[in-house]
């Protein structure tokens, strides 16, 4: 009786180190794709010819580019510091497609501008798509470095530029 049971153990534990290398391995892949996800994949560039205020071209097609459904949020992070938490669809009525849109977001103390902030929620990259010509295409982000003058009255979006892919 003893015997059968010894003889169980013995059996399952090969089993185990047949499996456990599989496990590190696997485990180690994982690590490192978030690693590999975490540093963005792939190495950033400049990003050159983008349409700001002034050129001719932005000033053309500015009409058809607008920011609908945005919201401008104040919250927390989990180490409890304040952010302002950004979001909103880009909408392209144009007929070209947009592979880079800049946003600025201006804060406001009352009716006085005291701050600028310039991001690009969209540009080239393995994760993020294009904003199709008659399309549209979500965006988010996060400010975390909020100026300390600031009254957190209120703050504007806007387009601040784009840039159309080469052909």
């Amino acid at each position: 009786m003893f015997d059968q049971n010894r003889d169980r153990q013995s059996s399952s534990t090969p089993l185990l180190w047949k499996i456990l290398p599989v496990a590190v391995l696997l485990f180690g892949v994982m690590v490192a794709v978030v690693f590999y996800i975490s540093e963005g994949g792939t190495p950033t560039t400049e990003l050159t010819g983008i349409l700001t205020e002034g050129d001719v071209e932005f000033e053309r097609y500015r009409q058809n580019v607008e920011i609908i459904n945005q919201s401008i949020q104040m919250g927390q992070n989990v180490a409890g510091n304040w952010i302002i938490m950004v979001s909103g669809i880009i909408e392209n009525r144009g007929e070209r497609e947009l592979d880079v849109v800049q946003v600025k977001l201006t804060l406001f103390n009352h009716e006085e501008p005291i701050h600028e902030i310039i991001r690009t929620p969209i540009q080239p990259s393995p994760y993020t798509s294009s904003v199709p010509a008659l399309g549209r295409k979500s965006f988010d982000f996060y400010v975390e470095e909020i100026p300390e003058d600031w009254l957190a009255v209120t703050a504007e979006l806007t387009i601040h530029g784009f840039r159309f892919p080469e052909e």
